[in-house]
């Protein structure tokens, strides 16, 4: 099975998360999707965060602080991204039950290899689990400290994932520029991408459907 977490803010979640949920989400089982905002509400978690976009972070450490999930795999997104699940699923089983990370690999930034945030990222069960482990373990105020880019939320998974990884090679990193499309809105691999980033308006969404 497959949990789809997503970041969004109180803003976007009448326009946004309801395109996504009308879309792409719209033959999935609702309780496997999980919206990360500000405060709770149904179908949408939070712990009284801020909901700006640094808070991204944050709503990723409550996550991983107080949800007790046990699924195969974790796709992490943003709200402006659009999932294949049909594809995602077939794409996933294709992987043995070991612990990954997987995206579209960036290295721009000194000593540290992360996934990009735009068009998401997978984490496996083992590696969800050691994730969890780390961040109610470590002293987060401090890790967050690490570097200034840490206010971005995949920065941030990817240091956490690195810092993991520091004491022993325990997550693989498994680059998929193919699946992982940043802007897909010209590229040639739309019918075949899991998913893409940089949606902005309904009219899209509702396009996009059309491949789901």
């Amino acid at each position: 099975m497959i949990a789809y977490v997503i970041l969004t803010c109180e803003a976007y979640l009448p326009t946004r998360a309801k395109w996504q949920r009308d879309s792409c989400f719209f033959n999935t089982d609702p309780k496997n999707v999980y919206y990360l905002s500000g405060k709770g509400s149904e179908g949408v978690y939070g712990w009284n965060t801020a909901d700006d976009y640094t808070s991204c972070p944050t709503k990723y450490i409550e996550f991983f602080k107080n949800m007790d999930l046990d699924y195969d795999w974790y796709v992490f997104i943003d709200d402006d991204a659009f999932v294949f699940p049909k594809r995602m699923e077939k794409t996933l089983s294709k992987f043995d039950d070991g612990s990954y990370y997987i995206g579209l690999l960036m290295g721009h930034l000194d000593n540290l290899q992360f996934m990009s945030g735009g068009g998401g990222f997978v984490l496996s069960r083992k590696a969800y689990n050691l994730v969890k482990e780390y961040i109610r373990a470590a002293d987060m105020a401090a890790v967050q400290q690490q570097r200034p880019q840490m206010i971005h939320g995949d920065v941030s998974m990817g240091q956490w994932i690195h810092n993991i990884n520091q004491i022993e090679n325990r997550i693989k990193l498994r680059n998929d520029h193919i699946s992982f499309s940043y802007n897909p809105h010209e590229d040639w691999n739309l019918h075949i991408c899991e998913t893409f980033h940089y949606l902005k308006e309904k009219s899209q969404y509702d396009f996009y459907k059309q491949f789901v």
